[in-house]
C-alpha cells in the first residue's frame, strides 16, 4: 500500500527550503541568482501515474505533491534512462548513460568524471542528502557535508524525521551563507509495503492507503491477478510472485519481451549479449560486466542498427 503522508513530506520540505532561502538576507550567496539553491527529491519506485497531477485515478493520494505540481512546471515527456535504482540515480548525478559512467548496476564509478555534487561543492555549495545514500552517491569516496540515512529516518518513512533534518540542514546553510544542493530521497513506495496492524521498524503510519480494486496496473506489465496483488500488498500474499511466474500468460509475455530484447542486442552489436544469453550463470555475467566496465578492447563497441531493419 502506498502512503500519501510519506510522499507529501517532500513537497512540504520544498516549500520550507524556498521560504528559508527567500528570507536569508544575511546570506547573500544563498539568494544570489547566479547560485540558486537546488532541492532534488525522489520517491523510490513510484510510477508517475500514482500522482493525480499526472493522471492518477486515486483521489487524495498525494495532495501536497499535486499542489506543488500545480504551482510549478511539470515535465510530461521526461523518462528515467534506466529502470533500476542506482544506475538511474547515476544518470542524474553524472549526466551520462550508464555505459559511459560505469554505473551499470548496483555499483559506483571508478572513472574520473565530474558529478553534480562535486561540481557544486567546488562552486561553494554545501551538499546534503537524506536517504538512499549509497545508491545516490556515484563515487564511493565522496563525503557529503550533511548526511542521514535509512535507520535515522524511521526506515526512510518518517515525515517528522525528514522534516527535522531538513530544518537543521537549511539552518546550517543560512548560518554559513552557502547555497545548497540538497537531495532528499524517500524510501517509499518501495517494498515492503505498509500493512495495517504491522509496524515496519520505525516507520510512521500512512495517512492514506488503497485496495487492490483501486490499483491501476501500468501498461508495460500484464494485468494479471498476481501483478495486481503484488502492487497492492506482497506481504499479504507471499506466494503471489510464485503464482505469477508460473502462470502461462506471464511466461508468454516474458518470452516475447526476451526475444525482442535479444533481437535488438544482436542488431546493435551489444557487448553484453553474452551476459544476456548466459544470464543464469553468475560467473559469466560478472566476468562480462567486469571486462566491459574496464573498457576492454576485446569487446566490440555497439553499432547503430541498420535503417529499416
Amino acid at each position: 500500500m502506498y502512503s500519501a503522508m510519506r510522499l507529501s513530506l517532500l513537497a512540504a520540505m520544498a516549500s520550507l527550503s524556498l521560504g528559508l532561502s527567500g528570507t536569508a538576507s544575511a546570506a547573500p550567496a544563498a539568494t544570489d541568482v547566479r547560485h540558486p539553491n537546488v532541492l532534488l527529491f525522489t520517491a523510490d519506485d513510484m510510477h508517475c501515474q500514482s500522482l493525480e497531477s499526472f493522471g492518477g485515478k486515486v483521489a487524495g493520494l498525494t495532495p501536497n505533491l499535486d499542489r506543488f505540481a500545480a504551482e510549478g512546471m511539470r515535465f510530461e515527456r521526461a523518462h528515467v534512462n534506466v529502470a533500476i535504482c542506482q544506475p538511474s540515480r547515476g544518470v542524474l548525478a553524472t549526466g551520462r548513460y550508464g555505459h559511459n559512467s560505469g554505473i551499470l548496476g548496483f555499483m559506483h564509478t571508478r572513472r574520473d568524471i565530474p558529478t553534480i555534487m562535486e561540481t557544486l561543492r567546488e562552486a561553494g555549495y554545501r551538499t546534503g542528502i537524506l536517504g538512499k545514500v549509497d545508491h545516490s552517491t556515484p563515487k564511493a569516496d565522496y563525503r557529503w557535508d550533511f548526511v542521514h540515512d535509512f535507520a535515522e529516518l524511521g526506515n526512510g518513512r518518517s515525515p517528522q524525521r525528514y522534516y527535522g533534518y531538513a530544518k537543521e540542514f537549511f539552518a546550517q546553510c543560512r548560518e554559513s551563507g552557502q547555497p545548497f544542493y540538497f537531495m532528499v530521497n524517500s524510501h517509499d513506495p518501495h517494498r515492503p509495503y505498509h500493512v495495517p496492524g504491522r509496524k515496519y521498524g520505525q516507520s510512521e503510519e500512512p495517512s492514506r492507503t488503497y485496495s487492490p480494486s483501486e490499483v491501476e496496473v501500468p501498461g508495460f506489465v500484464p494485468d494479471l491477478p498476481g501483478v495486481r496483488e503484488e502492487l497492492y500488498d506482497l506481504e499479504k500474499d507471499p506466494d503471489c510472485l510464485h503464482n505469477l511466474v508460473d502462470s502461462p500468460q506471464h511466461q508468454e509475455v516474458l518470452q516475447r519481451y526476451r526475444r525482442t530484447l535479444r533481437d535488438w542486442m544482436v542488431r546493435t552489436g551489444d557487448p553484453l549479449l553474452g551476459a544476456f544469453d548466459h544470464r543464469d550463470d553468475r560467473q559469466v555475467v560478472n566476468a562480462t560486466i567486469r571486462e566491459y566496465t574496464r573498457g576492454s578492447r576485446k569487446i566490440r563497441q555497439p553499432r547503430r542498427p541498420t535503417p529499416g531493419r
